[in-house]
């Protein structure tokens, strides 16, 4: 059997260090934002992916991020990934895969 081979509708190059299957998480300043707060991403290719902004509209749709959501909780909108990362990976793992699925595309 095959490995299924995920894609983006980011292009990347064949040598980048960063595609689809090597997510990493970070703190980044976005250009375009009038506030130039700094938040949590991350990248794909050569572009930052904002998940504060993803988180915003609701495309986290997994039970813990709709439990975070309906407390008011934002865990993506900060200058650290600290309370992301204080979820715990047991808690993240379904959740998580949604986060993927969403950047897929």
């Amino acid at each position: 059997m095959e490995a299924q081979t995920k894609t983006s509708f980011i292009q990347y190059t064949q040598d980048n260090h960063f595609p689809i299957q090597n997510i990493p998480f970070g703190v980044f300043y976005p250009k375009l934002d009038h506030t130039k707060q700094p938040r949590c991403g991350t990248r794909i290719g050569d572009f930052a992916v904002d998940l504060a902004y993803l988180e915003k509209k609701g495309l986290f749709d997994g039970p813990l991020f709709k439990k975070l959501s309906e407390q008011g909780i934002s865990v993506f909108n900060k200058p650290q990934l600290n309370d992301f990362m204080k979820l715990g990976k047991s808690r993240l793992c379904y959740d998580f895969h949604l986060i993927r699925q969403r950047i897929l595309g």
